[in-house]
């Protein structure tokens, strides 16, 4: 009985060990395992391409959007499996089960009771009560009196608006106010300064490694398509290296065929945004908003 006992124990202790063995290392591959995507545009003449593809865990989650020819499609394949076909399979299978029920229901006629005809639902007989409504006798206002009456009120109306205007604006400027020093301050400057230091990296992080091809484009002035190049200029320590910009002082065309590749690791995203959140200045930011929105509910209330 003592061998069977500890027989049983071990068996259940191996099963616990293995099934907490699969949860810590779905928890790591989650936490370390990239997820890569990968997307492509093309653009030539009327004829638009794009697509895009995500994927974890060597494909085990595999994502593959397309958009050509103005129609889109996704497809998710889980452990291989194509998730959406499965969905439309049972979608179908209980659209006929709820047809087949239908169908039986249908056969079945109305309950009669005997001797007399079926129940009818939502028809029944009640006596009608005619109220007759009472009638009120108004007496009319004379043209003039109205006319008089209306030029009385003018300067109530006029005051009336000019407080509620001035009530106004004395509000706003006194929350223009409010805001300006709650912006000014060296809390938010300090919270800000962690938002940016981190948030740079999380975007970093996100942005495509690589990016391949090249944009062709051009207007139908010259001089336009100029200043076009001098605004990408502008920006051109923020263009990747692989991505060509062509300028066409020819003929009016856009043109685009852009690869594009990079992962994201779920562990950064959260040390990061946790290190965002958890920070002194952020939290007291947070609590800062929190009342200042309650105050404006209760106002408007």
């Amino acid at each position: 009985m003592l061998h069977i006992l500890l027989t049983v124990l071990s068996v259940t202790g191996i099963i616990l060990l293995v099934l907490l063995g699969i949860t810590v290392f779905l928890i790591l591959a989650l936490l370390f395992v990239p997820v890569c995507y990968r997307g492509h545009l093309v653009k030539q003449g009327e004829r638009i391409q794009a697509g895009a593809k995500v994927s974890w865990l060597f494909r085990l989650v595999y994502v593959r959007i397309r958009y050509e020819n103005g129609k889109p499609s996704v497809k998710i394949y889980l452990f291989g499996i194509p998730v959406l076909k499965v969905k439309q399979y049972l979608n179908r299978k209980k659209e006929k089960k709820q047809a087949a029920s239908a169908g039986k229901t249908s056969r079945k006629g109305p309950s009669v009771p005997p001797g007399g005809q079926p129940f009818q639902k939502g028809k029944q007989d009640f006596p009608k009560i005619l109220l007759e409504p009472e009638q009120k006798v108004l007496k009319k206002e004379s043209p003039v009196s109205a006319f008089f009456r209306k030029i009385r009120e003018i300067p109530r109306k006029i005051r009336r608006t000019a407080e509620k205007i001035w009530f106004t604006i004395r509000r706003n400027c006194a929350k223009i106010r409010e805001w300006y020093g709650f912006f000014t301050s060296l809390t938010f400057k300090r919270a800000w300064k962690t938002v940016k230091r981190r948030g740079t990296v999380i975007l970093r992080h996100i942005l495509p490694k690589k990016v391949r091809g090249y944009v062709r484009f051009g207007f139908s002035d010259p001089a336009a398509t100029g200043q076009a190049i001098g605004a990408v200029g502008m920006f051109l320590p923020l263009i990747p290296e692989g991505l060509r910009v062509i300028p066409d002082f020819q003929e009016p065309c856009l043109e685009a065929d852009v690869n594009l590749k990079g992962r994201i690791v779920l562990f950064v995203l959260l040390r990061h945004g946790l290190a965002i959140y958890r920070d002194k200045y952020v939290q007291r930011v947070i609590k800062n908003f929190s009342i200042r929105r309650h105050s404006n509910v209760r106002e408007e209330q």
